[in-house]
């Protein structure tokens, strides 16, 4: 099984790569990186930054996404609530018939 971990970082050199095709200069020292195990707490978005986060169970991506400098409840909260917005985690995970063995109701998904 993949560690999450070192898909994020893989991730991210990658993208330099990239970048740099496209004749742009970019380092690890150009990106913060905060790893957060569950349960968590969600932080901030960083004042004129943006985001890309994902949520990871059992070696596979549940979902990613990018939250933009003005995407802050997106960022912090939106994703653990089903009605929240149009497209969240949450709302995902209890529409998906295989995480129905995980007895998720729409008044504990956050948890």
């Amino acid at each position: 099984m993949s560690d999450w971990r070192t898909e994020i970082d893989d991730s991210i050199k990658d993208f330099i790569s990239v970048a740099e095709l496209a004749h742009v200069k970019l380092s690890l020292d150009d990106f913060e990186i905060d790893y957060q195990e569950a349960p968590h707490s969600s932080s901030s978005l960083p004042d004129g930054k943006m985001a890309i986060y994902g949520f990871w169970l059992d070696g596979k991506w549940l979902k990613i996404g990018m939250a933009g400098p003005n995407s802050n409840a997106r960022y912090t909260s939106q994703h653990y609530s089903p009605n929240s917005s149009r497209s969240t985690l949450a709302k995902s995970l209890l529409n998906d018939q295989d995480m129905c063995n995980w007895r998720m109701q729409p008044e504990n998904i956050g948890d």
